[in-house]
Order: structure tokens, then C-alpha cells, then sequence
């Protein structure tokens, strides 16, 4: 913005956070003190947008703010300003302050920050803006990090932090963990079937669905579910804290690798597993826990595409192997249920791997190469694309807007020399309205004109990629990388209907249904839908 305007029509923000319960000016109190700011500085308030309960540690997840961009997009020149309690409301984090003060000052929007004194309008007010921004950061992180002391103290006395109780355990009144007997008894029967009767994840994963036993949130049970009762020393009548690291990043894989970097402390809740049994669940785990092969080598691209016949659920990656004569290692892909994989409520259904993308492969380039949707394409193309009339037209509207101006400025001048007065002056500016009228009508027409005649030159520019990309496309698909493929494969394909055959060395698929039809990327060339994704075009193979 090189040149200050005046701020009329503003934005509000406001944002509180439950982060660690230590952030925060009530979003009614943050309101009361805009808009009072606001009516004494005669702006007028146009929306108010508000995220509520939600960490300024990053903007991905602040839906509200997000919603005020798309409004600064979208109504380009309105908005003068945006208004927030305080420059932290926005963001604690100094790149995403950048990141939102460049969007504003991209669309000519300053921002004013009530409690730091900030406006952005002044080049002193956008030094400010920075400065106060690396402090807001620090402080999150001092904040976080004297919260995170304190948690941790806390654990370390035995209580319980937040969070679901684990299952076979509810939380009482004073933070101390209380025993569920009913979930405490699926606890003990796992540890049972895994350390005393030797069994594997997948028979006590079987065992407990077909049972009708389910986890404390009433879902069915999955591998991942059983190793994590099976890991956790809560049943041991131990608190650990602070061993997930990152949590809203990294899930269960940001584990602490360091006993020093976590709280692992004597909690005042009563065990359901003795000391005896935990220790040989440990020995157990560690004799049977390898680290697995890392298939690198090995890409799976369909993954989630290709929908079980039986239950649907998405087809995820599988694999086995064998070992040579000669001790090389022979590896084969498949697609298997998902729902079977974790589960185990369903089949496997495998299909091969290498044969299902092979298929696709071909009959994806069988849709693309299609010579009736390329023909069809060329023949719309030129029919429609003949910009010599409207720019002919265009050049004739702009010649009589000059004309229209001549006019009017010798008009003026012999109003001005008239010392005779033989002009009447309701005649005179009869006439001056008339022509304003005419040059009014051919400016309306003239921006159409150049709308349609920019139209088109967009759309050439969108039928040469899209006419590239059918007559390259087989070139594309193999020249590009497993990953590459992937990517333009989940890109292209909504789904894929597995045959269900008994036989896998016959499996097939039976339907590829896509993301768009033959009349969509049609109409994408010609200008009359940008999202090539009304409807779903169907491959039928069988």
C-alpha cells in the first residue's frame, strides 16, 4: 500500500484459546472494547469474525479467520481494516503473522491492534507490528512451557492429566483414576490371552469383535488398539506423562525416545495388572517386536481407490514374500481390505497388485485417448474461439466513445465564447445529457466486450493444457514416478468396484467411476465450469 487511505469499513477478530487452559480475554470482553473503539473512531463494524476456543499456535486450524481472507478476497476494496483486541489474537507465531499481514497488505487492508497501539497504516505501526510479534511468540512459548511444569508436577504426584481414562478405568472427582469392572475385565482378559495363552494380535483382535467385547469409545477392536493396552503402564498403577510428543503433528508416532524426556511416576489409582504379569508382558513384547522391513522399494498407488466387494471399505496395501533357491527375496504386492486388515470382520478379498494397475492404467488411457472426446473438443474449440468480430466491434465502440468526448469538449467551448448568449442553457445541457448517456451505454458495452473477447483468450489457454495432457498422457503416466502416479491417479479416479471372483488369479476390476465425464472437461474448455467435478463418469470394464 503505498499511499494511506482512510478507514472506514472494518473487520473484528477475536479469538480465545483452551490451549493448556492459560490463555485468555473473554470473546465478550474482546467485542465490548472493539466496538466501543470503533463507534468512538466512527468505523463501521462490517463482520465479526470469531474462533472460539482455538490454539494461536497456528492458523491451519482457525476456520473463522480463514472465513475473514476469503471475505477480504472476495469483496476486493471494501474492507479498510481489520480489528483485533490484541496482535496474539491473530497469531503467536511469528511466520504466520507475516504470512496474514502480506494477505492484507496484498489486498490493501490494514490491521489495527487495540491493546499493542498498532496500525498498520504508518510504516512506524508495521515496525511495531513485528516487533510486538516476536514477543507474542516467546510468550506462547514461555506460557506453554511454565503450563507444561506444572502438568508435570502434577503427574509426577500420581494424579491423573486430562484427557479419556484409558479403558477399565473412570476418572473420580479428585483426578485420582477409578477401576470400571466391566472394561477391567477386557483389560485383564488381553493381557491373559497375549502373555499366558501365547495368542497373536490378530486372534485376540478376532476374539473380541466376534465376541461382541468393544473398546471404551464402543467400536470394534483393531491391532493398534490391543498393542497400545498392552504398552500402557497406567495398568501397571503407573502415571506417564509428556511421552507424546507433538501431538496435533505426529499423533502416537511423536513418542519421547528419552525416559529423562517424560514423566513416568507411582499414580495413586489401584493396578489391574500386577507387577508380576507386567513384567512378563514386557518380555513378550520385546522378544516378538522386530523392526519391520522397510518396503521402499515397493509402491502401492491405488491405495484406498479400490473398494472391498464385500463391505467397501477402501483397499489398502499388502504384501508377501519368498525366499529363493539362490537366496534372493521374491516380493509380491496386493490390495487387501482395509476392514479385514485391522479388524478382521471381513475377508481379505486380495486382489494383485501389478494386474489391477496395469488395468487401470490401460483402460484410464483408453478414456483419455478417446479420438470422438479430442474431435469434439477441436470442433467446439473453433466454432467459438473467433475473436476478429468482437475486436472489430471493440475498435468501432472505442472510436465513437471519442468522438462522443470531442463533441462535448467543443460543446463547452462554444458555451464559454458564447457572448451573444445565443445558447439556451436548458438546451445546452439537454443535449450534454444526452451524450453522456450514449457514452454511458458504450462503456457498459465496451466492458463486455472486452470480458467476452477475454473469455475466449482464457479458454485457449485452457483447451492447450487440457489438449496437451490427452495426447501426452501415456507418455505422462510413464515417464512419471510411483509417487507421480499416485498423485495423478487419486486425481483422476473417485473409486474402484472390485469383481468379486473366488478366484484372485481372475479378479478384476469391475468399474472405474472417475471424477468427471467426457461433457465436463468440455465444458471446463469452454469456460463454463471451473471444478470438473459435477459428476462421477463411470469405466465400465465387465
Amino acid at each position: 500500500m503505498k499511499k494511506r487511505k482512510s478507514i472506514k469499513n472494518v473487520l473484528m477478530y477475536r479469538r480465545v484459546s483452551t490451549d493448556l487452559q492459560v490463555d485468555g480475554f473473554s470473546l465478550d470482553s474482546q467485542k465490548d472494547l472493539i466496538e466501543k473503539e470503533c463507534t468512538h473512531r466512527n468505523y463501521t463494524i462490517l463482520e465479526d469474525f470469531c474462533d472460539a476456543g482455538i490454539s494461536g499456535k497456528s492458523i491451519t486450524s482457525r476456520n473463522e479467520l480463514k472465513s475473514l481472507m476469503r471475505y477480504i478476497k472476495a469483496n476486493h476494496g471494501l474492507v479498510d481494516a481489520v480489528i483485533t483486541y490484541k496482535l496474539s489474537r491473530l497469531s503467536r507465531k511469528m511466520t504466520d503473522l507475516v504470512q496474514i499481514i502480506q494477505f492484507f497488505e496484498d489486498h490493501e487492508v490494514y490491521l489495527i491492534s487495540l491493546e499493542d497501539n498498532i496500525d498498520t497504516s504508518t510504516e512506524m505501526g508495521k515496525t511495531l507490528m513485528f516487533l510486538t510479534g516476536v514477543f507474542a511468540e516467546i510468550e506462547g512459548s514461555n506460557i506453554v512451557s511454565q503450563a507444561r511444569d506444572g502438568m508435570a508436577e502434577v503427574a509426577r504426584q500420581g494424579y491423573w492429566q486430562g484427557g479419556t481414562p484409558p479403558i477399565g478405568y473412570n476418572l473420580g472427582d479428585d483426578k485420582i483414576l477409578q477401576i470400571n469392572i466391566d472394561e477391567a475385565k477386557t483389560v485383564k482378559l488381553i493381557f491373559n490371552l497375549y502373555t499366558n495363552k501365547g495368542w497373536g494380535y490378530s486372534r485376540i483382535v478376532k476374539h473380541l469383535n466376534e465376541n461382541g467385547i468393544r473398546t471404551k469409545r464402543g467400536n470394534t477392536w483393531a491391532y493398534s488398539t490391543v498393542k497400545q493396552i498392552l504398552d500402557n503402564p497406567t495398568y501397571n498403577g503407573k502415571i506417564r506423562w509428556g511421552y507424546h510428543q507433538s501431538w496435533n503433528k505426529k499423533r502416537r508416532k511423536g513418542k519421547c525416545k528419552d525416559e529423562n524426556d517424560y514423566v513416568l511416576a507411582d499414580g495413586k489409582h489401584i493396578a489391574i495388572i500386577d507387577d508380576e504379569l507386567w513384567a512378563r508382558t514386557r518380555k513378550r513384547r520385546e522378544e516378538v517386536t522386530r523392526q519391520p522391513i522397510k518396503l521402499t522399494n515397493l509402491q502401492w498407488m491405488l491405495s484406498g481407490l479400490a473398494k472391498c466387494p464385500e463391505c467397501n471399505s477402501g483397499m489398502t496395501a499388502n504384501h508377501a514374500f519368498r525366499i529363493n533357491k539362490d537366496g534372493t527375496r521374491k516380493d509380491y504386492r496386493y490390495y487387501a481390505c482395509n476392514r479385514w486388515a485391522n479388524t478382521k470382520l471381513c475377508k481379505p478379498n486380495s486382489i494383485k497388485a501389478d494386474i489391477l494397475e496395469e488395468q487401470v492404467k490401460q483402460e484410464i488411457s483408453k478414456f483419455i485417448n478417446n479420438k470422438n472426446l479430442i474431435i469434439e473438443l477441436e470442433k467446439r474449440f473453433n466454432q467459438d474461439n473467433n475473436t476478429s468480430d468482437i475486436e472489430k466491434a471493440i475498435n468501432i465502440k472505442e472510436k465513437a466513445l471519442n468522438s462522443f468526448e470531442k463533441e462535448v469538449e467543443k460543446l463547452f467551448d462554444l458555451y464559454a465564447n458564447d457572448e451573444e448568449e445565443t445558447f439556451v442553457k436548458n438546451v445546452f445541457d439537454k443535449k450534454i445529457h444526452q451524450i453522456n448517456a450514449d457514452a454511458t451505454r458504450l462503456k457498459e458495452e465496451l466492458l463486455q466486450l472486452n470480458k467476452k473477447l477475454n473469455a475466449i483468450k482464457e479458454t485457449k489457454l485452457t483447451y492447450e493444457k487440457i489438449s496437451v495432457m490427452l495426447k501426452n498422457f501415456d507418455i505422462l503416466i510413464n515417464k512419471a514416478t510411483p509417487e507421480q502416479q499416485k498423485d495423478l491417479f487419486h486425481l483422476l479416479i473417485k473409486e474402484i468396484k472390485i469383481e468379486n471372483h473366488k478366484d484372485i488369479n481372475k479378479r478384476r476390476a469391475s468399474k472405474i467411476i472417475l471424477h468427471f465425464t467426457e461433457e465436463d472437461i468440455i465444458k471446463l474448455t469452454q469456460g463454463e465450469d471451473k471444478s470438473v467435478s459435477l459428476t462421477c463418469g463411470t469405466v465400465h470394464l465387465l
